[in-house]
């Protein structure tokens, strides 16, 4: 049986409910991960770290039949944000 509109409807609200849970979890990491870069002397911005997220996040898509391009632009967001909250 198919699923009504409003079920489908209610379905996304939730999936965007547990992706903000998950995108405010990573943000109190990205905290830690600053707090820690600080007390060692490293810098926030990380280019081969980056690199290595984006190699993962494009092979995460692959395997879950996304198109890589769709991933990149949410992540370049978090990644922005958690360079921020890391200064």
């Amino acid at each position: 049986m198919d699923k009504s509109i409003d079920e489908l409807r209610q379905e996304i609200t939730q999936i965007d409910r547990e992706l903000i849970a998950l995108m405010a979890r990573r943000q109190v990491v990205a905290l830690q991960i600053g707090e820690y870069k600080r007390k060692h002397g490293l810098a926030v911005f990380d280019p081969e770290r980056e690199a290595f997220l984006k190699g993962v996040h494009e092979q995460v898509c692959c395997e879950n039949n996304l198109a890589p391009h769709v991933a990149a632009r949410v992540f370049d967001v978090l990644i922005e944000e958690s360079r921020k909250v890391q200064q």
